[in-house]
Formats: C-alpha cells, sequence, structure tokens
C-alpha cells in the first residue's frame, strides 16, 4: 500500500517522530507521545508514562541506534479519539547500517489540542 492510502494526520505523527529521532532530540520523541503512555520494547521493562519514556529513548540513543525507519502496513482511525497503526520499524547507526528490524504496533489518542499522540508502543525483533 502506498503512503497516499494512509491518514494524513497519522502520517505527520510518523514524519514527527521520526524526524525528532534521527535528530537526536530526546524531548521532542518523548514529547510525541502521550504523558500516559505505554512503551513496551523486547527484553527492556515496560514503560508506563512519558517521564518513564526518557530514559528508554536515551538508552536507545546511547547504544549507538541513531536512525529511525518507520513503515506503515495499516494506519486507521478507528473514530473520533482513536487510531492504530502497525508496521516494520528499524533502528540503525549513524551510517545507516540496521542494527533491529522489528514489526510494531502502535495505539494513539487525541490530546487536548486534538492532536494525536502515541498512547501505546509495542515493537519486537523480526525472526
Amino acid at each position: 500500500m502506498t503512503d497516499s492510502k494512509f491518514p494524513e494526520e497519522l502520517m505527520r505523527v510518523r514524519a514527527n517522530l521520526i524526524q525528532k529521532y534521527c535528530a537526536g532530540d530526546v524531548d521532542g520523541v518523548c514529547n510525541i507521545y502521550a504523558e500516559d503512555c505505554t512503551f513496551i520494547a523486547p527484553g527492556k521493562p515496560v514503560v508506563n508514562s512519558r517521564e518513564e519514556l526518557k530514559p528508554a529513548v536515551e538508552g536507545l540513543f546511547a547504544s549507538g541506534l541513531t536512525k529511525l525507519m518507520v513503515e506503515f502496513e495499516e494506519a486507521v482511525i478507528t473514530g473520533p479519539e482513536w487510531a492504530f497503526s502497525r508496521g516494520k520499524v528499524t533502528f540503525a547507526t549513524e551510517d545507516g547500517t540496521p542494527v533491529i528490524n522489528g514489526r510494531y504496533h502502535v495505539g494513539y489518542k487525541r490530546d487536548a489540542q486534538g492532536q494525536f499522540q502515541i498512547y501505546v508502543d509495542v515493537f519486537n525483533y523480526q525472526g
């Protein structure tokens, strides 16, 4: 499916996440997530808030994973307040060498300003 088939609002969230991540903007990445977000990464403790997310993002950068690629396979706005997407995710080093190739599922909810934020983010390694 081409990107033109996906909701513009979710494509903006994805583009913003990739831009902030690849710029090394930890706070910018975290602010894309809801205050009460859940982040589940393989082999790591479950993160249950934006405050807890910051060390997890810092850990990704500290491990040399400074590039992020996200490919939608499905992205749907399910109602006035909720949406989801699923697809492929790759974390890579500065030179673009892929280190983690995986699959993800993200749930979004609207914030007080009506913008989608990431509410639940789950990813795993692709075997």
